[in-house]
């Protein structure tokens, strides 16, 4: 999955041929213990989506807001592009 980063947001409708967006969440688990923290909500490009310009993507801080004290570090999803060139 891909999440655009600040430079490429301008440009995204019209670089995808055919895309879908999904939102990822979900809850946080630290060590040994199961937090009942919430990441923040974002929303990610799907995997099989066909871009006609290359991508690159970046890291996405779901740190809550008002993390717990127990919660003593940040927490990032993955969003950065894995592309696959088609074509000649």
């Amino acid at each position: 999955m891909y999440h655009p980063d600040e430079e490429e947001k301008p440009n995204l409708t019209s670089s995808f041929i055919a895309y879908d967006i999904t939102r990822k969440r979900g809850w946080i688990t630290t060590g040994r213990y199961a937090l009942p923290l919430k990441r923040k909500s974002v929303g990610f490009v799907t995997e099989g989506s066909v871009s006609g310009n290359p991508l690159k993507g970046t890291l996405v801080d779901v740190t809550p807001d008002n993390p717990h004290e127990i919660l003593g570090h940040r927490v990032y999803r993955y969003g950065y592009a894995f592309t696959a060139p088609l074509g000649s």
